[in-house]
């Protein structure tokens, strides 16, 4: 199965490294979600929620990082 290698960096440190396979961003005209193979895609990204999705073995996890990382 297909995945995302996805980082989250503030300027200070990393702050989430991981492989998912969906991320969903707040985007200047709403969200995006992003699977494995999207489009290239470029948008300006706004404070908000951030949703990632993880395959574990017995279903998935699910990870929301609050606007104020």
């Amino acid at each position: 199965m297909s995945s995302i290698k996805f980082k989250i960096t503030t300027p200070e440190k990393t702050v989430y490294e991981d492989e998912i396979y969906q991320a969903t961003l707040p985007v200047a005209d709403g969200e995006v979600t992003i699977l494995p193979n999207h489009r290239s895609y470029i948008a300006s990204l706004r404070p908000g929620e951030i949703i990632l999705k993880k395959r574990i073995k017995k279903g998935k996890l699910v990870w929301r990082f609050p606007a104020d990382l």
